[in-house]
């Protein structure tokens, strides 16, 4: 589901704006927010290659879905690709990984019909 959503959507801007829309976050954070329908919510972070992060989604209130997340090298909802260096787990609430290089990491919130959530990121540990 999640893929058929990250494909099928584009945003009409060019990048530069694109990574403006993203809300820049620390590691480690936490924010809540608000996603539904066809929206998404984006976040950033900045991390060094080779740094261990952990990324978690928690749906706040009872819905039919639940909040999913896809973590991404791209500036871009409509080109995310999964982010090398880490795995998503099967529900889309939780990502584990090393980065593989320094710089931005995208991290979009969708749900369906709609969610109230929870984003933690924190310094995971070495596995």
């Amino acid at each position: 589901m999640l893929s058929c959503l990250v494909v099928s959507l584009s945003l009409s801007t060019g990048v530069h704006a694109r990574e403006k829309h993203a809300r820049a976050l620390q590691v480690p954070s936490s924010v809540r927010g608000f996603v539904g329908g066809e929206s998404h919510d984006a976040y950033r972070f900045h991390g060094a290659r080779g740094e261990h992060v952990g990324i978690r989604l928690a749906s706040l209130r009872a819905s039919a879905e639940g909040a999913e997340m896809i973590v991404s090298d791209s500036p871009t909802f409509g080109d995310a690709e999964p982010a090398l260096g880490g795995t998503l787990s099967e529900d889309g609430a939780a990502w584990d990984g090393t980065l593989r290089r320094s710089g931005w990491l995208y991290i979009y919130v969708v749900a369906h019909p709609s969610a109230h959530y929870r984003l933690t990121i924190e310094h995971a540990a070495r596995h």
